[in-house]
Formats: structure tokens, C-alpha cells, sequence
């Protein structure tokens, strides 16, 4: 009696350390997959702003899925402002039409994470700082981002910089040109 309860404790043991094992393993792999999945995603990423720079909307609009949604986060607007495709891409092409010598000037990718479980999901977070010329004015900012992809192509995407300064700083470099060309003195 005793022999059988030692023998069923021992198995009970082992298929415990095998099942711990495998999980063990498994929880490995996942992790792997998940990190390659981020890698792909990442060259996907640079691959999209490569074309920013390059002002190629028909190469971006193939990189970004059907039901593409952009969020972008202003002032008074906390749950943010959301965009399809179709409306940011209209929205580059007219940023496109005014600017020249778009730049990604520095960039930092880091994994994103599933917000519910806290685990890698392939998701990447951007820090990047940018640069473009308007009238031979040189323009910076810096923004942040994180995006999420469906086969291959930016699914989601969530950006926060300062539009409206943007959008001051490139009147201002309109009003320079016109004040010079008109023979006023630059303010």
C-alpha cells in the first residue's frame, strides 16, 4: 500500500515537472514569435516612413490596411481626433504639396505591449524627431507614436506632436517669404 503511494506521488511529480517544462517552453516560443513579429514590424515601419520622406502616397497607401484608423491627440480633444485612410492620406498629400525636404532626422522603435496582459504583442512605439523646409525655413519637431499592424500593413496608429505649432511655424515661414518678397524686412 505504502509502494503504490509512493509510486503515484512520484509519477504525479514528474508529469508535474513535464507539464512545467513544456509550459516553460512554450511561453519561450511565444515570446520569439511575438519578438520577430515586432522585428518584421519595425523594417515594415521604417519601410513607410522611407516613403514619407519620399513623398510617395500611392507606396504609403499600400503599406497602410483598408480599415486604417489615425488618432491624433490636440489640445482640449483627450480621447483624441480619429482619421481613416483616406483623410490622412489627403491630409499628407496636402502637407506634401507645401513642403519640401521631409527628414527623419533621429528615431527610437521600442515593442509595444498588450495593455490587458502586459505581454509583447508586435505593436511598436516611436519616438522620432523630424525635419522639412518651408520657403528655405527649416522646420523641427519631435513626436511620439505607436502603431499596430494586420498582415503587413499599419493597421492603427496613435500620434502625438504639436500640430498647431506645426502649423503656426509654417505660416510664419509663408509670411517671411511674402515680407521678403514684397521688400519688407523679416520679423
Amino acid at each position: 500500500m505504502m509502494e503504490n503511494l509512493i509510486k503515484t506521488v512520484v509519477s504525479m511529480l514528474i508529469i508535474l515537472i513535464l507539464v512545467t517544462v513544456i509550459w516553460v517552453m512554450m511561453c519561450g516560443k511565444s515570446g520569439n514569435r511575438t519578438l520577430e513579429l515586432y522585428n518584421h514590424n519595425v523594417k515594415n515601419l521604417k519601410k513607410f516612413w522611407m516613403h514619407y520622406e519620399n513623398e510617395d502616397l500611392e507606396k504609403i497607401e499600400d503599406m497602410m490596411a483598408e480599415n486604417y484608423e489615425s488618432y491624433f491627440y490636440p489640445i482640449n480633444k483627450p480621447k483624441g481626433v480619429k482619421s481613416s485612410k483616406y483623410e490622412e492620406l489627403e491630409r499628407m498629400k496636402r502637407f506634401f504639396e507645401i513642403v519640401d525636404n521631409i527628414s527623419l532626422d533621429h528615431i527610437i522603435m521600442l515593442p509595444g505591449i498588450d495593455t490587458t496582459n502586459l505581454m509583447l504583442d508586435g505593436s511598436v512605439r516611436m519616438y522620432s524627431g523630424w525635419s522639412f523646409d518651408v520657403n528655405d525655413i527649416k522646420i523641427k519637431l519631435s513626436s511620439y507614436g505607436f502603431y499596430d499592424f494586420i498582415e503587413n500593413k499599419i493597421q492603427l496608429s496613435h500620434e502625438w506632436y504639436d500640430r498647431s505649432g506645426v502649423g503656426l511655424e509654417i505660416r510664419k515661414a509663408f509670411q517671411i517669404n511674402e515680407n521678403f518678397s514684397e521688400g519688407k524686412p523679416n520679423e
